[in-house]
């Protein structure tokens, strides 16, 4: 009798590990972790061993990585960043970005977090992308030369400023009798999930031999990644023109911040002016003169104010340039002095607050006078960039 029970015994336990070899086969282990960046930014050691075929793709490809749980179900999606070596190992620098094949997704990750390459899964999407090669469009991007993380914005319709204020350089007549004719039709595009910062700055200006700053060079460690808010217009057409990427227009800024009619009407179904959100995001996390006793400029990767798309900094810590004129909007006229005669394609429009001005001028829709590249006291301020989505 108990041979009998001790042959069950052994017959379920091969059972039960056939199965789970079975499971296990579709995971192969890469890496742990072993630093995290702000939640953001993780350092992965890699344990598997490397061929060089595999190394090749490493360094040339962006690979979708993912970690699970005891019961082989995905908890956390990754993108790989850049590969590195140090002291004969090999490390990745990942990013968290959505996962579109999890089933119990955890928010939080810790040092000594399993990395695993899922051959299975990354079959199934492969074989995905390739039947709708032609509509599969990734929402995050890492940008191959300032190695920025994009967010991906759809096109759609825009009903940009505000219909309150006729007195305020943003008011838009047809806010409220909008039509076709009067709301832009704005197309794809990805913008960068963080504004460029001093590090990032100077990285440019040492690969170009760019002029910049002086200050700079000298700059102390704990500023590195604060933004760069010192770049005239002609900076910012300078480092597009390494990037390949473009200046974003006032439009385009205020469509990735806030969001345009096609997203927001299948949520609501019914259009109302409170639909658009004043604000990118919740203003208590906006970096605004009043959040400081001795306002301040914050790292990009410290600011909570991270909007619904993913992109973080839209609203306060610094001004962001766009490429867009400083002048009234369809059927509108500019009314204070200071606005009426600063009109024509002589300035450029700056958006998005700043941590030494009033929360007010961190709203969606709010326009700041910019400066000019022709003239030689040129305002300065921050930029991020945008890549059109083909």
């Amino acid at each position: 009798m108990r041979l009998i029970r001790f042959l069950v015994y052994l017959l379920v336990f091969f059972i039960n590990f056939s199965i789970y070899s079975k499971e296990q086969e579709n995971y192969e282990l890469l890496g742990v972790i072993t630093s995290i960046r702000n939640q953001d930014i993780y350092t992965l050691e890699i344990k598997k061993n490397l061929s060089q075929n595999f190394l090749n793709d490493l360094k040339k490809k962006h690979l979708n990585l993912y970690s699970i749980n005891s019961s082989n179900e995905i908890t956390s999606c990754f993108l790989s960043l850049f590969l590195y070596q140090h002291n004969n190992k090999y490390y990745l620098h990942l990013v968290k970005i959505p996962c579109e094949h999890s089933v119990n997704l955890s928010d939080t990750i810790e040092m000594g977090d399993k990395v695993y390459l899922i051959t299975k899964l990354k079959e199934e999407i492969t074989e995905t992308k390739s039947k709708t090669e032609e509509t599969y469009i990734p929402k995050i991007i890492v940008h191959p030369i300032d190695k920025k993380i994009m967010i991906y914005v759809p096109e759609d319709y825009l009903l940009f400023g505000q219909g309150n204020d006729p007195e305020d350089s943003s008011y838009n007549p047809y806010y409220f009798n909008w039509n076709l004719e009067t709301i832009p039709k704005i197309n794809a595009f990805y913008i960068d999930k963080y504004e460029v910062t001093n590090k990032e700055f100077l990285t440019f200006c040492l690969q170009t031999n760019y002029s910049c700053p002086s200050f700079l060079k000298q700059i102390k460690k704990e500023d590195w990644d604060k933004p760069f808010i010192y770049a005239t217009y002609k900076d910012v057409e300078a480092y597009a023109e390494w990037t390949k990427k473009e200046i974003p227009t006032e439009w385009e800024w205020e469509l990735a911040a806030k969001g345009g009619f096609q997203e927001f009407l299948k949520k609501t179904q019914i259009f109302s002016k409170e639909i658009f959100p004043e604000f990118p995001s919740d203003p208590k996390h906006c970096n605004t003169k009043e959040k400081w006793i001795n306002p301040q400029l914050m790292s990009v990767y410290q600011l909570k104010d991270e909007n619904f798309r993913g992109i973080v900094g839209l609203c306060g810590n610094a001004l962001e340039w766009t490429s867009s004129y400083f002048v009234p909007y369809l059927g509108n006229r500019f009314f204070l002095k200071e606005h009426k005669y600063l009109t024509g394609k002589f300035f450029r429009v700056l958006k998005g607050g700043a941590f030494f001005l009033p929360l007010e001028y961190a709203k969606t829709y709010k326009r700041i006078l910019g400066g000019s590249p022709n003239f030689s006291g040129d305002p300065v301020g921050g930029f991020r960039l945008i890549l059109r989505a083909k």
